[in-house]
């Protein structure tokens, strides 16, 4: 067993000697002390799934992102039309919150959330989701902590799949200071942003690191307003800064120190609509490197200087939008849709230049249609859930700013069944 795997089972332990001890009283809830209590929950889950094509995804399947472009063999034949099917547990959670004494005029609470779905060579491990602390005034909220991103708690769409709408929504969950401040039916909240597993890509990493947004001593900083109650309406902007590089290598092998910074732009916008059974949710985002959101594009090189190698960068923009229909509580049926496109780089990226720092430079736009059905029956949960997924993807034209040419589509139909266990 993983070594990791202890530490669910040590916390699980923990509680049950708790509750052999604390005062209860049937309220779901553990009396630990003096104004402190902690309630346990989460879910045991399985997923079966199936695909008609290979995939880019993660968590052994179960969290999918799009279709994979044509790889095209010896007899030219398409590699990736292979589909494949999967089974797993990894999606189980388990989530505790503790509920303090109040601190300076507000009531306190921390939340620890973890999955197993930190997968390493085939195996599961533990992985932190969220872990925050909170103070709540009358009208002011403060979170310290790591949680979701606020573009993607903005508005979440509902459906069956792991990756909860990725890449057409933003996926992250992020160390960050959160204010949040309530004035009749508006809702502000600006938030500093860091990133940790959710990080940008570049050119001293395999995949992604924190480095490059640590190196410039900024954080990422959001703003949004929200207004309204059954129905509500929102935008958000968000701005980031990486430096890619703290030196670079020019003529002659010699070694240059360098500063220079990519800054990047977000803007979003969402309503949803809630009545009885019924709900509507919509959102669309113009984003630039958007990478460590688990959406398409990053940044390119574009211009270096011969004699000292220092490099200027051009980010990608997306334009993502996505649309979510539901209706029902112990049954409910629901449906999402989703459409995102590639304009671009915001600079042109001269012919010969080399290095892109992010995913699918060459995906023109890709589609997603989603319906699902959910049947509650007490704890235990029943859904099925079909995901189609289309990618465009083509090649990108060098000299310009990402134009894209010679596109053809692929398609991935996948088929979800799950089930789970609510405590």
């Amino acid at each position: 067993m993983n070594r990791s795997c202890f530490l669910p089972l040590t916390l699980l332990l923990a509680i049950f000697l708790l509750n052999s001890t604390a005062n209860a009283q049937n309220t779901g809830s553990l009396t630990l002390g003096k104004d402190l209590s902690l309630t346990v929950g989460g879910f045991l889950r399985t997923d079966f799934l199936m695909d008609s094509r290979q995939t880019s995804e993660a968590a052994e399947g179960l969290f999918t992102f799009y279709p994979l472009a044509p790889s095209y063999d010896a007899a030219g034949k398409d590699i990736n039309a292979n589909g494949k099917v999967g089974y797993a547990a990894l999606a189980s959670r388990l989530t505790t919150r503790f509920f303090g004494p109040q601190f300076i005029g507000a009531a306190t609470q921390a939340y620890i959330e973890f999955d197993f779905t930190s997968v390493l060579s085939g195996t599961s491990g533990v992985r932190l989701r969220q872990a925050y602390m909170q103070l709540d005034w009358e009208k002011t909220r403060l979170l310290v902590g790591q949680a979701w991103h606020p573009l993607s708690s903005n508005l979440t769409p509902t459906v069956i799949g792991l990756n909860t709408g990725a890449p057409f929504w933003a996926f992250n969950r992020s160390p960050q200071l959160r204010l949040e401040h309530r004035a009749g039916n508006f809702l502000f909240t600006l938030a500093h942003v860091y990133q940790a597993d959710y990080a940008s890509p570049g050119p001293l990493a395999a995949v992604k690191s924190s480095e490059y947004q640590r190196n410039t001593l900024l954080p990422e900083m959001t703003l949004s307003v929200r207004y309204g109650k059954n129905f509500q309406i929102g935008l958000a902007g968000e701005t980031k800064t990486i430096q890619p590089r703290n030196f670079t290598t020019g003529a002659g092998n010699l070694k240059y120190k360098t500063s220079t910074k990519l800054t990047t732009f977000s803007g979003q916008g969402w309503i949803s609509y809630t009545r009885d059974k019924f709900q509507l949710k919509a959102e669309s985002l113009y984003g630039q490197n958007m990478y460590e959101s688990f959406m398409f594009g990053g940044y390119g090189i574009h211009a270096t200087d011969p004699t000292t190698g220092r490099e200027r960068y051009t980010p990608t923009q997306h334009l993502s939008n996505w649309i979510n229909i539901t209706y029902g509580k112990r049954w409910r049926a629901g449906l999402f849709a989703g459409y995102i496109r590639n304009l671009g780089t915001t600079r042109t990226v001269p012919a010969g230049a080399s290095g892109f720092f992010g995913r699918e430079p060459g995906m023109k736009q890709m589609t997603r249609f989603a319906p699902h059905i959910l049947h509650t029956l007490n704890q235990f949960q029943f859904g099925a859930e079909a995901e189609i997924s289309t990618a465009w993807f083509g090649e990108v034209v060098p000299g310009t700013r990402g134009t894209i040419t010679n596109e053809h589509a692929v398609t991935n139909a996948r088929f979800q069944l799950t089930l789970s266990f609510n405590f």
